[in-house]
């Protein structure tokens, strides 16, 4: 360790890194590297304060800060949560009756989501912090008050400032204790609103400030329910996301279901194998030429393209399609696809996904996803248990595979960060 009036520079020691490492993995995969440096400054720098308490030499350093025994308030900070880590980057501590928030600095530059320091942490001060991993050092560059970074800020929900700006860690010690800057109440969410922030939050890995007003993205934060249903949906989604290898493999092992030929009215070998039944032709005239035709589709396909124009999608007469039985654990699913062309060099898929019996509700933890040979191209799952069906529209290129899977996983996080769940998948094609 070394000490400076411009700063201190703490080693990065093993367990700085098991530590860090034990909260990201119950954050997303994703998450993960951008998280780390936060939390590998935070460990370093409450080993720190600890090291005050114990074994500080007080009598050669007594010129730069005090033994603090009892100072250190230990208890649950923002940055021990992973439902928190998971939706924005941040390392906060609690030390000596402040709420400390560590800013990473950035080539010389530090920056503060103003709505995360007053309204979420209610922090007292920043700490400018450079972490730097291959030299296994944290630097703590300096400190402002909360009060003043809100003072600069003025009206400013993002405030970027110079290391240069910062006050000496010299005076840092005798500054703990000054009250933080009060904070607005905003009201809980609305259950609409918590429904609408999980969708929107699982399906892109982004942030509440980037995709919500400051105040909405506050309100996200402080929910608890909103914030662990995110991460829960996110790392099942991981979960289920196969490498491209597996992809290959799956598609190898099971050829996949041509659906060209529906737009004929009839079924491959493959979907064949797996007792897909063809829909009745759309086109006025036109008799189906196989016999693998669900006698019971008529209803049903009054109310499937009545919920499909509510949502935008109009079928046109040329489309064909089918519908699969199939069970997911003791839950009994039928899985309609409709299929078009929609150009030369591009195909339409629409995929249905609801109960074999009518009334029965479709359970939270239900997923129904696309993938192609890059990933992740759309997914849908029920916000609460609902009779509503799944759906979703993709549009790949012609002679192109896409993999349909149909996941059933209780989304809870285990402390080791790992899921369980039941998948069908579904190899598709057209060509």
């Amino acid at each position: 360790m070394s000490l400076s009036l411009l700063g201190l520079t703490l080693p990065l020691r093993p367990l700085h890194w098991h530590r860090a490492n034990q909260l990201l993995r119950q954050c997303s995969q994703r998450r993960r590297a951008e998280l780390l440096p936060y939390l590998l400054a935070r460990c370093a720098v409450l080993d720190w304060w600890e090291d005050q308490q114990g074994g500080w030499d007080e009598a050669e350093n007594s010129d730069w800060l005090p033994v603090f025994n009892d100072s250190l308030a230990t208890e649950l900070s923002w940055s021990e949560r992973p439902e928190i880590l998971e939706l924005v980057s941040l390392a906060d501590l609690n030390l000596a009756n402040s709420r400390v928030l560590l800013c990473l600095a950035k080539a010389q530059t530090l920056s503060v989501e103003i709505p995360l320091l007053r309204d979420l942490l209610g922090a007292s001060f920043c700490l400018g912090v450079a972490v730097d991993e291959s030299k296994q050092q944290v630097q703590l560059l300096g400190f402002l008050s909360a009060a003043a970074v809100l003072r600069r800020a003025g009206e400013q929900l993002t405030y970027s400032f110079d290391v240069s700006d910062l006050e000496p860690m010299l005076y840092f010690a005798d500054r703990l204790g000054e009250p933080a800057p009060a904070a607005a109440v905003l009201p809980a969410l609305s259950p609409e609103q918590q429904q609408e922030a999980v969708q929107s939050l699982s399906q892109r890995y982004a942030s509440p400030f980037e995709m919500f007003e400051p105040g909405l993205a506050i309100q996200v934060l402080q929910d608890a329910t909103v914030c662990r249903q995110v991460l829960a949906v996110r790392c099942l989604s991981e979960q289920l996301a196969q490498p491209l290898a597996r992809a290959h493999e799956a598609v190898q092992q099971r050829p996949a279901i041509n659906l060209s030929h529906w737009i004929q009215n009839q079924l491959d070998e493959a979907a064949q194998a797996l007792h897909w039944l063809l829909l009745p032709p759309l086109a006025s005239g036109v008799r189906s030429r196989s016999t693998l035709v669900r006698p019971d589709a008529s209803d049903t396909l009054t109310s499937l393209f009545a919920d499909l124009r509510r949502q935008g999608i109009r079928v046109p007469q040329s489309s064909g399609g089918a519908s699969h039985d199939f069970s997911l654990g003791s839950l009994r699913l039928r899985l309609y696809i409709l299929t078009w062309m929609v150009s030369d060099q591009e195909w339409s898929m629409v995929a249905v996904l609801g109960p074999q019996q009518p009334g029965q509700l479709l359970p939270a933890e239900l997923l129904l996803r696309v993938e192609d040979q890059q990933g992740l191209v759309d997914e849908h799952f029920p916000r609460q248990p609902s009779q509503e069906p799944l759906w979703l529209q993709v549009i790949p290129e012609v002679g192109e595979t896409i993999l349909l899977k149909v996941a059933l996983g209780g989304i809870q996080v285990s402390p080791s960060g790992r899921l369980r769940s039941l998948v069908q998948e579904f190899p598709l094609t057209f060509s």
